[in-house]
């Protein structure tokens, strides 16, 4: 896979640019249809991206990533985010009981932390941090 597009991302809404309503489909066919032509234009390519899903009575787009030259990469990473949040969880069901153990600050005889800013309640926290 190659590099995908530096973040930040930001999730948006395609909107009329005049009226802020929301794309008719004639409009999100002819913004496509010119992002396809700029990237061939750009890049020499014309594959357009979609991360695709199943369900029980077919196909679904879950997005569409588009055209450029780090489509590929991001339609790879997007596609892998929902078990990259299971392990996620999993990660921290299996940190969170050790976490009083790892604890630098706990006393003699004492099997929790006090502290909770340790080391290992900071690993926590940052994995905590990864949100959907």
């Amino acid at each position: 896979m190659g590099e995908h597009t530096p973040e930040p991302w930001q999730a948006v809404r395609l909107v009329h640019a005049e009226t802020g309503l929301p794309m008719t489909p004639d409009e999100i066919g002819e913004y496509v249809k010119n992002s396809v032509i700029k990237s061939l234009e750009q890049s020499g390519t014309t594959d357009f991206m979609a991360v695709m899903c199943e369900k029980g009575d077919g196909s679904y787009d879950v997005c569409h990533v588009g055209n450029g030259p780090t489509s590929p990469a991001n339609a790879a990473l997007i596609a892998q985010a929902p078990t990259l949040l299971r392990q996620r969880d999993e990660l921290l069901e299996l940190l969170r009981p050790f976490a009083d153990m790892w604890c630098g600050e706990a006393k003699p005889g004492e099997d929790e932390c006090e502290c909770h800013n340790c080391t290992a309640y900071q690993y926590i926290a940052a994995i905590e941090r990864i949100e959907p």
